[in-house]
């Protein structure tokens, strides 16, 4: 399920990762001025082995997610948590290696992962804040992206039965101009750029053939209006969440990757 979070990230938040950030950067220098840093010595091997905890507790909050239940900490907390320290753990995978370029593919697999997966989720952190203001500026209507298609249907079966029990014009303006709209969820580009989509215009249609219709007819079209402006943006809905689902796709898979990489780096140097 996806969910979109109106809470911006707090400051105490940044100023942790700042911290971290800052004493990690201050005692790699001070290992640099006294000794080489290599993937193999102490204090290569010291990084790494805090970049795997930290990947692991960064980790946990995909299980967290899934898991409501689970744990104390309230789920905020974890996504706070998950997105600056991602930079810290990407900063120590860097002095893991003494800020150079690695050898051989593992590594090479590892080192890119990690980059890739840290600007992901900065990249999802932007449309957690973006997707809702936009959601929020220019419609009435909230969905869970999963249930949208669902709640298509119920409005597609509520307008029939309206227009069934309508005049004969009644049945005809729903025939040609409100079913098609309402036969399945239609996501449009345009409400990349406009979130309203351009309802108010599509909505003059209705305006127009009220002025034909005695007062339980016009009952019925406002019915019908208001089911067909709901299902507009229930489109714009999905368009923009569906921008989330494929950042998912681009974020998760890459995760994972990394942590059986990870995984199987440990696994090489522990027993050669």
């Amino acid at each position: 399920m996806i969910t979109l979070s109106r809470k911006l990230i707090p400051n105490r938040w940044m100023q942790s990762l700042l911290l971290s950030t800052g004493l990690a950067f201050l005692m790699y220098l001070l290992n640099w001025h006294f000794s080489e840093i290599r993937s193999g010595n102490y204090w290569g091997l010291t990084y790494g082995i805090l970049a795997t905890v930290l990947m692991v507790l960064i980790a946990l909050f995909g299980a967290r997610r899934r898991l409501m239940n689970w744990g104390y900490l309230p789920l905020s907390t974890w996504l706070n948590f998950h997105i600056y320290f991602g930079v810290v753990f990407m900063l120590l995978v860097f002095m893991h290696v003494g800020f150079k370029l690695p050898r051989g593919p593992l590594n090479w697999l590892i080192w890119s992962l990690s980059i890739w997966v840290t600007l992901s989720g900065f990249i999802g952190l932007f449309l957690q804040q973006w997707l809702p203001r936009i959601l929020g500026s220019g419609l009435l209507v909230e969905a869970v992206y999963e249930r949208i298609p669902f709640l298509v249907a119920e409005i597609r079966e509520r307008a029939l039965l309206i227009a069934q029990s309508g005049s004969e014009p009644l049945q005809e303006f729903h025939e040609k101009s409100v079913a098609p709209v309402l036969r399945r969820v239609q996501p449009a580009f345009i409400y990349y750029f406009d979130i309203t989509g351009g309802i108010q215009d599509k909505l003059q249609r209705f305006t127009y053939l009220e002025r034909f219709l005695d007062a339980s007819e016009k009952s019925k079209l406002n019915e019908l209006e208001a089911l067909y402006k709901t299902k507009l943006e229930l489109d714009a809905q999905f368009t923009l969440q569906r921008v989330l689902r494929l950042w998912l796709y681009l974020h998760l898979p890459a995760s994972l990757i990394l942590l059986v990489a990870v995984c199987l780096h440990i696994f090489i140097v522990l027993a050669y």
